[in-house]
């Protein structure tokens, strides 16, 4: 056995140069094309994303022709007849090339990799080899066998070779078929994950069927191997297919005991379900000189976690995906995909959007950009490889979406059912970054769509202009809005609007200079039909960009609060009843991720730095009781359940990463919902 293991690695020793050699020409191809080409860091980018595609595809290629000449190269040059002759059975003559040919391969594609380790790491990272190592490897081991298996057909090298690519090419077109339009239903992972598990299945069958074909090739010629490879091959196949796909499922899944640390948490308007970011990470433990310490670290492997607060069930978990919007009503998500490190051009990628049907763990739509029939995207290549989801808003009946579509520098939004078979353009002329919001009764989505505040009718697939800054009382006069954001209060009677007003240079004539000061952000809140606006700030200095307040509503509609985004120590309340506008000093400075509305009304809830504070609608700020803001204090604070208890995201010094719990306000007990 070892002899023949050694005759075979002596024989194959010119993979090991041809590994070397493509691995050096590598960052010498690196090298030319900086020189040649780049002038920009995007082409610095572009290069680095081309050649580290080449990590990628070379490395099948490598296995396809190592295996194919294990066995058809005996009988090309004639020396089959004289190894058979050996004093081995067939069974461990195939072994041994088995053996030798993933040894080879092994060692030829870490020699063709270490160079580019060394000298163009970069590349390697920016298409994110080291997270897709198990699925390249996996691959790698379906190639291998498939060409082993046409390598004890064939009785050419070449044909082996051509052979073994052509089966390998509809290996991974079918699996990944398969998975998009089959596997995701079932599975809801992404689809190379889901199409390399399914392909790792085959192996068990083409590597047992290559063996009974050369096993038996004594009493078999030419197309005799093929009448008892094929159904050998369906046979074995069908016998280990479910089995592998099945317990290599349960094995490489997200596991709860694994993981390190959650993130990225939200909360549906009911309270009852959760979805969450968890990762694998390795974190550090790491303490800044403002006093907070705690675990930190960046996730290499994301997990989306679609969590029932009420029973602690997995609604659906799916692996690389980063953001989810729940349905107010709990049984709808639409869930964006992380964009795939593979995608040639820009660095955020395509993402995928998908709905979700939460009771009963069933994927309703899935769909990309790019397909969709209302875009009609610009003809420039670099725009079209930009396209991507950003956000979705429920409305809440949860019969429509709201989504938010950027191309290049283009942006548009549009409305949808959860089928995707009713998809309404909103508008793509000087869209604003931010949503803007449904009414109560799901009728009406407003937002700002070229500097005018509209709204559109989804069942009548038709809207109007409700206002133009220009027109609003106190907008000054000779100036030009730009972009904004708007809000819409929870009942659906109010909406607030922040423009940025930019100056007419031409039109300011002979003022005084003292009276050319008119720019700045103005922010106003009015009636839901545009009437009765009232200036509820403006901001003393000029910026470039909105800047606006970080508006909160209670959840009853009734009060408006919003944070001074310069001082940071100021939050001002208007209270719908009076349309009166108080300010309040705050303790401390705080950022607008440190304050939460109250589920009941009654409030805010504000923490800083170990310390938390109750603000009443009358002005009127309290302390919570040391244990509470021991407990809350150094933890975000993610929403509230149906129950009202506040959900936080907690780290322990004792543990890596942190955890998502429940605090009671009224008795300050901790419950650990998550992992």
């Amino acid at each position: 056995m070892k002899s023949l293991f050694l005759k075979e690695w002596r024989q194959g020793r010119l993979f090991l140069l041809f590994g070397i050699v493509l691995g050096l020409l590598v960052p010498v191809l690196w090298v030319l094309l900086a020189v040649a080409f780049v002038e920009t860091a995007s082409d610095q980018r572009s290069v680095d994303e081309f050649l580290g595609i080449m990590y990628y595809v070379v490395p099948p290629i490598v296995a396809l022709a190592v295996a194919s000449g294990l066995i058809a190269a005996e009988v090309e040059r004639g020396t089959l007849p004289a190894l058979l002759a050996l004093p081995f059975s067939r069974r461990r003559i195939w072994a041994a090339k088995a053996l030798a040919g993933l040894a080879l391969t092994t060692a030829a594609l870490a020699l063709f990799s270490i160079p580019g380790a060394l000298l163009i790491r970069d590349a390697m990272g920016l298409v994110a080899l080291p997270a897709y190592l198990p699925d390249l490897a996996i691959w790698c081991l379906v190639a291998f066998s498939v060409a082993l298996l046409c390598s004890s057909l064939a009785e050419r090298t070449i044909a082996a070779l051509l052979g073994a690519g052509l089966i390998c090419g509809a290996l991974f077109g079918g699996a990944l078929y398969l998975v998009g339009g089959l596997g995701g239903r079932l599975l809801g992972y992404d689809d190379l994950f889901d199409a390399t598990l399914w392909a790792l299945a085959t192996v068990p069958a083409l590597l047992v069927t290559s063996l009974l074909t050369f096993a038996r090739g004594q009493d078999l010629r030419s197309q005799g191997k093929w009448l008892l490879a094929v159904p050998a091959l369906v046979l074995v196949l069908t016998m280990t297919f479910a089995p592998t796909a099945g317990a290599t499922r349960w094995l490489t899944r997200y596991v709860r005991e694994d993981i390190r640390s959650v993130a990225n948490v939200s909360v549906s308007a009911d309270g009852s379900t959760v979805s969450l970011v968890a990762g694998r990470s390795p974190i550090r433990y790491s303490r800044r000189s403002d006093g907070w310490h705690g675990w930190q670290g960046e996730f290499r492997s994301r997990h989306l976690v679609l969590l029932d607060l009420r029973t602690g069930e997995e609604l659906v978990t799916k692996r690389g995906c980063g953001d989810a919007a729940i349905s107010p009503d709990g049984r709808l998500a639409a869930v964006l995909s992380d964009p795939q490190p593979l995608t040639w051009g820009d660095r955020d990628g395509p993402r995928q959007l998908e709905i979700w049907d939460l009771p009963h763990h069933r994927l309703l739509y899935r769909g990309y950009p790019e397909t969709s029939a209302v875009l009609d995207p610009p003809t420039d290549t670099l725009y079209r490889r930009t396209l991507t989801y950003n956000a979705v808003e429920w409305s809440p009946d949860s019969q429509w979406l709201a989504v938010y579509k950027r191309f290049g520098d283009a942006h548009q939004f549009l409305v949808m059912n959860p089928e995707g078979t009713d998809l309404q353009p909103l508008g793509t002329d000087s869209l604003h970054r931010g949503f803007g919001g449904w009414s109560p009764d799901s009728d009406v989505y407003y937002l700002d769509a070229d500097v005018r505040v509209m709204h559109h009718s989804p069942a009548q697939n038709a809207g109007h202009v409700v206002c133009d800054p220009r027109d609003l009382p106190g907008f000054p006069d000779d100036t030009a809005p730009e972009s904004g954001g708007l809000t819409v209060s929870p009942d659906g009677r109010f909406i607030t609007v922040s423009m940025l007003a930019r100056e007419d240079s031409s039109s300011r004539g002979n003022r005084p200079r003292e009276d050319s000061d008119r720019g700045g952000v103005f922010s106003f809140v009015l009636r839901a039909d545009g009437s009765h606006s009232d200036l509820v700030y403006r901001s003393a200095a000029r910026p470039t960009t909105v800047d606006s307040p970080g508006f909160l509503w209670s959840p009853d509609g009734s009060h408006l609060y919003f944070l001074e985004p310069r001082s940071r120590d100021r939050v001002f309340h208007w209270s719908a009843a009076s349309a009166a506008l108080a300010s309040i000093r705050l303790p401390v400075a705080l950022s607008r991720g440190y304050i939460r509305p109250l589920p009941d009304s009654s409030g805010l809830l504000l923490w800083e730095q170990g310390r938390v504070w109750t603000l009443d609608n009358q002005g009127q700020i309290e302390p919570l009781r040391p244990d509470l803001s021991r407990t809350l204090g150094f933890s975000r604070i993610v929403g509230f359940d149906a129950a009202g208890r506040a959900l936080i995201l907690k780290g322990l010094e004792a543990e890596p990463g942190n955890f998502l719990a429940a605090v009671d306000l009224e008795t300050g007990e901790v419950t650990r919902i998550y992992p």
